[in-house]
């Protein structure tokens, strides 16, 4: 019965938005073309759930602001307000992008709150260091996600070339799934990251070619690491665990190009983390990462299917090495996060897709399993247009792995059922 309440108030609670974003969207369009910008956004209720409670639930608001873009240049800002119904969710306020573009000449520079994505294969993208992740996002939109961060980026233009320079200011880690719940046996410190200072900044570079045929990319980043992994402090009776980023350096390439009705793609990073000693673990081994991926599209119907593979350049240690159990617990921890459980490890990845009902429905799952591991991921999800601004979203978040595996974690904290709302204007 409560459960009934609760997703009639969310139903209720959106028609209410709904009317009045339609009022903020005609005022914002004679107000916009008046004074030169444009107003957008959505409105949006979501409902995670599984076959016993709420993992989340929510309303909300994201107002996006665009100047009309000018010889000189232009401005984005991206503001979403989330209301939990939830008690244990905090309400959420975020200035998820406020950036302005100057253009001078063949130089491009955007410089503010953004966020940057590299790469090009699907969704599993080794040469993407430079926006963190925050994994305990819920949301049937795989960018909501992303975390944004404040970066100097300019790029040079000399087509077919193009000459990409970002600074990261000020670090930024991934949020993970922890259980940061303190025990007599366990203390949960403050993360240790780097200061705020100019040479903890992040530098990243990028070389570019781009044609109508092929598309292809080399890369270089040097920065603290977005994954930042557990480090301890042993006491006689007590293990005390808290998070610490390391330096690391990654090369990458990707490219894009066809052949045929086939759309073939590849992505490769070398990473390399600076002055890792034997007893750092939360400093990964360095690693290569490598997706193949190719895509097909048969009239409403799309397929895209990749390799995904990784080799660790050191072979991970086993527990019988370790004569400290707390020590083999930390290292156990660290390379689940940094998956490097094994010295080659090879996934698949696929994306089936299609869009049925003149263009109305929409449906596809996102999936990975990991053959060396046998951890599986899937996403599947169908979207009803009901009109060109309102749609309706129903799909499931799925883990499932081993015994003591990450996705075995995941699968008891995460697996859910969810149902969206959304109206855009």
């Amino acid at each position: 019965m409560k459960k009934l309440l609760l997703i009639i108030s969310i139903v209720c609670y959106t028609g209410l938005l709904f009317s009045q974003s339609l009022f903020e969207s005609s005022i914002s369009n004679s107000v916009g073309n008046e004074f030169g910008f444009k107003l957008n956004g959505y409105v949006r209720t979501d409902a995670y759930m599984n076959e016993k409670d709420y993992r989340s639930c929510y309303s909300e608001l994201s107002l996006q602001l665009e100047t009309n873009k000018e010889n000189l240049g232009r401005a984005f800002s991206d503001f979403r307000i989330q209301k939990s119904l939830l008690k244990e969710d905090p309400d959420n306020y975020d200035l998820r992008e406020a950036y302005v573009d100057l253009y001078l000449g063949k130089i491009d520079l955007r410089i503010g709150q953004q966020i940057i994505v590299w790469g090009r294969a699907d969704g599993f993208n080794p040469t993407n260091n430079l926006s963190a992740k925050d994994f305990e996002v819920y949301s049937p939109e795989e960018d909501d996600q992303r975390m944004s961060n404040f970066i100097f980026s300019g790029t040079y233009n000399a087509y077919p070339w193009r000459v990409n320079v970002n600074i990261v200011p000020v670090y930024k880690a991934s949020n993970l799934p922890f259980d940061r719940t303190n025990t007599a046996s366990v203390q949960w410190l403050n993360d240790k990251f780097p200061e705020q200072a100019l040479e903890n900044s992040a530098l990243a570079f990028k070389l570019s070619y781009e044609e109508a045929a092929f598309d292809g990319s080399l890369s270089f980043f040097r920065g603290y690491h977005k994954t930042a992994g557990l480090d301890y402090k042993l006491e006689e009776n007590q293990l005390s665990i808290f998070q610490c980023a390391h330096l690391s350096y990654v090369l990458g390439a990707d490219f894009s190009t066809t052949s045929g009705k086939i759309g073939l793609r590849g992505e490769f990073a070398l990473s390399v983390a600076e002055n890792k000693t034997e007893n750092q673990f939360y400093i990964p081994e360095d690693q290569l990462e490598y997706t193949l991926g190719l895509d097909r599209e048969w009239g409403n119907f799309s397929l895209i299917l990749q390799y995904v593979g990784k080799h660790v350049l050191k072979a991970p240690r086993k527990a019988s090495e370790f004569t400290d159990a707390r020590k083999a617990f930390i290292y156990k921890k660290n390379i689940l996060m940094f998956d490097q459980t094994d010295e080659w490890i090879h996934s698949v990845s696929m994306r089936p897709a299609a869009s049925l009902a003149h263009e109305t429905i929409e449906m596809e799952m996102l999936s990975l399993y990991n053959i060396t591991t046998e951890e599986l991921y899937c996403k599947p999800m169908v979207e009803y247009l009901l009109t060109d601004n309102i749609s309706t979203s129903i799909g499931a978040q799925l883990f499932f792995g081993p015994s003591d595996s990450k996705y075995d974690y995941l699968e008891h904290n995460a697996n859910a059922m969810f149902l969206e709302l959304k109206v855009n204007f």
